[in-house]
């Protein structure tokens, strides 16, 4: 069975409806099914499924939809990859068959996972065994560590007993080998090869992964002569902690519903965040946070992260290099600023977060709501040293510059202008330099942001045209798209404004809008394809589409934000080519490897044949050939070379091309679904409104991407 027929074999046996159901109390209501939205807080049910077509979507603050991939991705937070893997297996549907050499090491981790999840167990029941031991260690973790009952049990905390092999005899009775202990680092063996258990009279805590399988234990020293206080595993097959964010398991829930994420250093300050009630905490495993674990948040769950670590010299300098390596992880796109919101929570009296959350809850959930922005932070540690006032002028004008240039690379990651021309302003003042001079050099440091970012390719090898020159391509009638007729109320419904003069400014108009006759259409799988194409083999277009898209918004917010963002995996309806896409715009986010590189690393198997396919084959000819007569104006509009050898900018102008239309056709898709729910819908006046205004906000966007595709056409 073909790797696309598999998926497609999937979505078959599995009714999307019933699916569904065991997340969102479904309702019939005509042809389709409602219920609130599981993804957003609302009182009025928007979310709406179509079992004809298989697909569902959100007609409120949401504004998405799909197919089962989507929505299992969605809810629970997985990759496509997880989302196969999961649907696979309830649909009874195997997948590609493991190599002996791929089914032997998953198949090794399996035992390794098992053989942690016993020790977990072991150590936990040690813990509540009763003994005068246990009674005393599990006092000191309810008095002085101030954990509940509950939280005991949650996190399946436990106790190392005295002694050198208590774990090993108890693994090795039920199974397990040496070397299985020694590479899980449950176990170490001495110079003259005697083995002992690595975990010795502490409290040990599990850590998980982002599923919740144990992969590695942190022990706290319960003897104060004991060194050191902490001991965590070694790093394993399982385990790598600058990949591993404690507590994720049970916080990426609350962090995908608030958008927040609390980076505390130690697993017990983000025990205690926990069991206050504080969900969205996560720890980090080291001293400083790594790229690694900033891409186990974003862009997959938060939007904003607070770094709460310690309050003393070592925690401040770990601080410091965290919003370093954010800025790195984060920068977005072309402008060199950051997708990310980054904020530092500073605990006054250098107390840990475990303390304080302890001592004064409130006074935590304030300190979090109030976290001062990264650049603050940075202006205020890196020139806390220096004298104030008019007196900065004693310091050498050199050290002032180089400091300002220190401080300059996170000022220009901020997303907003004009806070970014403020906290120049205001670094301008404090050290008394020229703010036309920092204003220079943070824009000089903007471009080599975006150098570093732009992952510069070549386009295809140059190849001479001889399609011929050809007049424009018919019209294509929508009128099976367009809105029904309104009556005259209806049409007191505001359009959004649209730019008549050229100037840019509107006013709002209060007449109905007329969807102009958009251009043919490409069959949708096809033109998913070749943007995949030219996106793989020229990746640095991705960027040059966004900026057009961003143009043809207009500066209206509302566009700007929906019909308008950035192109992403959601432009995609086949869930091959969505995968794909949410591939290579994790490969862009990335910079250990090259872009290529890193597609084929990470491509999961099922799609392997695929990319390769999509990185190799000749755009333009696969184009030509699958085009063949259809839509050959536009084709050849897109290809007026005229002998000449292809440039960059002629693959821009292909790229633009397949880009827009894939936009429009997702618009015109949407644009149906509403027109469709017209009828389902006519007993809810204010869903019924609020559909309207969406039809109005389509129907502008798909003409000015009309505008945008001739522009490619003809530039």
């Amino acid at each position: 069975m073909s790797r696309m027929s598999q998926i497609d074999e999937i979505k078959n046996k599995l009714d999307i409806v019933s699916y569904i159901q065991q997340y969102a109390p479904l309702k019939r209501a005509g042809r389709t099914y409602k219920a609130c939205c599981p993804f957003h807080s609302e009182k009025t049910p928007s979310f709406v499924v179509n079992p004809d077509k298989q697909t569902w979507r959100c007609f409120g603050a949401c504004n998405e939809g799909g197919d089962i991939f989507s929505f299992a991705q969605k809810y629970h937070h997985w990759s496509f990859a997880e989302a196969l893997e999961e649907l696979s297996k309830l649909a009874g549907v195997e997948l590609r068959q493991q190599s002996p050499i791929e089914r032997q090491k998953e198949e090794h981790k399996q035992r390794l996972r098992g053989l942690m999840s016993a020790a977990a167990e072991y150590y936990h029941n040690q813990l509540l065994n009763g003994s005068p031991v246990s009674n005393e260690v599990l006092r000191y973790a309810k008095e002085k560590r101030g954990f509940t009952d509950e939280t005991i049990a949650r996190y399946q905390i436990g106790y190392a007993p005295k002694g050198w092999q208590h774990l090993h005899t108890e693994l090795t009775n039920i199974g397990y080998t040496d070397a299985e202990l020694r590479e899980t680092g449950l176990i170490s063996e001495n110079d003259a090869g005697k083995i002992y258990d690595r975990f010795r009279h502490r409290l040990v805590i599990p850590i998980r992964d982002e599923k919740g399988r144990v992969i590695a234990f942190g022990a706290r020293a319960l003897d104060p002569d004991d060194q050191p206080k902490y001991l965590n595993s070694p790093q394993t097959t399982l385990f790598d902690k600058s990949h591993t964010l404690f507590g994720l398991d049970m916080a990426k829930s609350t962090i995908s519903q608030s958008g927040v994420a609390v980076i505390v250093e130690g697993y017990m300050d983000a025990i205690q965040a926990h069991q206050a009630g504080f969900l969205n905490v996560v720890a980090q495993m080291g001293t400083a946070l790594t790229e690694h674990q900033v891409k186990l948040l974003t862009p997959k769950y938060a939007k904003k992260i607070i770094l709460a670590l310690d309050s003393d010299q070592a925690g401040q300098s770990a601080t410091r290099k965290s919003i370093d390596v954010a800025r790195e992880v984060l920068l977005s796109d072309y402008t060199g600023r950051m997708s990310v919101d980054i904020r530092v929570l500073q605990i006054p009296d250098a107390k840990d977060p475990d303390d304080l959350i302890r001592e004064a809850p409130d006074v935590w959930a304030e300190l979090v709501a109030n976290a001062m922005t990264a650049v603050q932070f940075v202006i205020n540690t890196e020139t806390a040293h220096l004298p104030t006032g008019v007196d900065i002028r004693q310091v050498p004008v050199f050290e002032r510059e180089e400091l300002a240039k220190r401080i300059l690379p996170i000022i220009s990651a901020t997303e907003n202008q004009a806070i970014r021309q403020d906290n120049l302003q205001h670094l301008a003042t404090r050290l008394y330099i020229d703010y036309v001079q920092l204003l220079k050099w943070a824009e000089n440091l903007r471009d080599e942001a975006i150098q570093r970012k732009t992952i510069r390719v070549l386009p295809p090898a140059p190849k001479k045209s001889n399609v011929p020159e050809g007049d424009d391509p018919p019209p294509l009638d929508v009128s099976a798209l367009t809105p029904p007729p309104m009556s005259d109320d209806e049409m007191r419904v505001p359009i959004p404004p649209s730019d008549t003069d050229g100037t840019g400014k509107s006013e709002w108009d209060w007449q109905p809008i007329v969807l102009h006759k958009p251009e043919p259409l490409t069959p949708e799988r096809e033109l998913e394809a070749n943007c995949l194409r030219m996106l793989f083999q020229a990746p640095q277009m991705y960027y040059q589409i966004n900026r057009k898209l961003r143009s043809l918004a207009n500066f209206d917010e509302i566009l700007l934000k929906n019909q308008f963002a950035e192109l992403t995996d959601d432009d995609f309806l086949a869930n091959e080519y969505r995968a794909l896409m949410r591939l290579f715009l994790d490969g862009l986010a990335q910079q250990e490897q090259d872009l290529h590189d890193y597609l084929e690393a990470n491509v999961v198997p099922i799609l392997q044949k695929t990319l390769h396919q999509l990185m190799t084959e000749d755009v333009i000819d696969r184009m030509k050939r699958k085009l063949k007569n259809r839509f050959v104006a536009d084709l050849e509009l897109v290809m007026q070379t005229e002998d000449h050898q292809e440039t960059e900018q002629d693959m821009l102008r292909h790229t633009m091309w397949s880009a827009l239309r894939l936009r429009r056709f997702r618009l015109l898709q949407e644009l149906q679904e509403y027109k469709m729910m017209l009828t389902d819908i006519s007993d809810d006046a204010h869903l019924l409104q609020e559909v309207r205004i969406r039809i109005r906000y389509l129907a502008k966007a798909v003409g000015a991407i009309d505008k945008g595709i001739r522009e490619a056409t003809q530039t």
